[in-house]
């Protein structure tokens, strides 16, 4: 069993828990060594994340993405294993140059953090020129770049399309556009810098990105979304920011798209509301429907 559970972190069946004494234990698919504990032995029980003593006390420190798994040292120091890119290991690594970290956000594709003083550095894919800026590069590289453009970062949300928030409430996102997620009216339009999402205010608290969506929260809990949203409030795609909230005295804090057709967010009040077609097959096993819903759970 487990106690004294910190946070956890999960993706496409396997689940990791950051407990209080800073360890790390991870269960369920392992097919490319996500849980950490050097094998690739699919496990139902919690085990051991190898060589690993402690890790840091915080909710973000622990990421599980299509593959892969990162976590950060109460040092700071970025630690991964599994499958992620240059990574392919079934026990944690540290990764160099990924020092003084104090959050960290990973995909199958690019793995970005952020340093004590806001910046922050991604490796990874390149094939949108999202880590040097410029042209793609391949193949995926395990250098950690700065990505020029951002500082007081407070939150990172990493795929081909990446997203970060700063203290001061401005989101940016740059990576790869196929349906409109960055934002700025466009499809198609790849970013390799970090650019300013048009048509939203500046007193975000909350930003994600899924890829193919784009979901903001500002401070007064107003849900705004763009992208691909198949099947969401309002349906979509969209290339610009678009109200999502069917209920204006609903307030949000934090959200999630469960792949491409529904989303879940959790409310002010404590309760998690999801709406969208993958929200009964997903959460429950059920049909999917085309029609728009809400669910709430207490």
């Amino acid at each position: 069993g487990l106690s004294g559970v910190k946070s956890i972190a999960g993706y496409d069946g396997s689940m990791c828990a950051l407990i209080n004494n800073g360890h790390v234990k991870c269960w369920g698919r392992n097919e490319y060594g996500e849980l950490g504990n050097g094998t690739v032995a699919h496990s139902n029980v919690p085990t051991d994340v190898k060589d690993i003593t402690t890790f840091a006390a915080m909710t973000d420190a622990v990421t599980l993405s299509n593959g892969g798994t990162c976590a950060i040292s109460q040092s700071g120091q970025l630690k991964c294993w599994g499958s992620l890119g240059p990574i392919s290991s079934a026990w944690a690594m540290a990764i160099p140059g990924m020092n003084n970290m104090t959050s960290v956000s990973s995909s199958g594709l690019i793995t970005c953090g952020i340093d004590g003083v806001g910046d922050v550095y991604c490796f990874g894919s390149n094939q949108y020129g999202q880590l040097t800026g410029g042209a793609a590069t391949y193949p995926p590289t395990l250098t950690p770049y700065k990505i020029a453009g951002l500082s007081n970062i407070a939150m990172i949300s990493s795929d081909y399309l990446n997203c970060a928030l700063s203290f001061d409430g401005v989101s940016k996102c740059w990576g790869g556009n196929p349906f409109g997620a960055l934002g700025n009216g466009t499809v198609g339009v790849d970013a390799p810098t970090p650019v300013v999402i048009p048509n939203l205010t500046t007193n975000q608290q909350y930003l994600m990105s899924h890829g193919l969506t784009t979901i903001a929260i500002d401070s007064s809990g107003k849900m705004s979304g763009w992208g691909y949203l198949q099947d969401n409030f309002p349906s979509g795609p969209h290339t610009t920011p678009v109200a999502m909230n069917s209920e204006p005295t609903l307030q949000f804090k934090s959200a999630a798209v469960l792949l491409n057709s529904g989303i879940c967010a959790l409310t002010t009040t404590g309760n998690v509301r999801c709406w969208g077609s993958e929200v009964p097959s997903r959460l429950y096993g059920g049909q999917s429907q085309t029609t728009h819903f809400w669910l709430e759970s207490d």
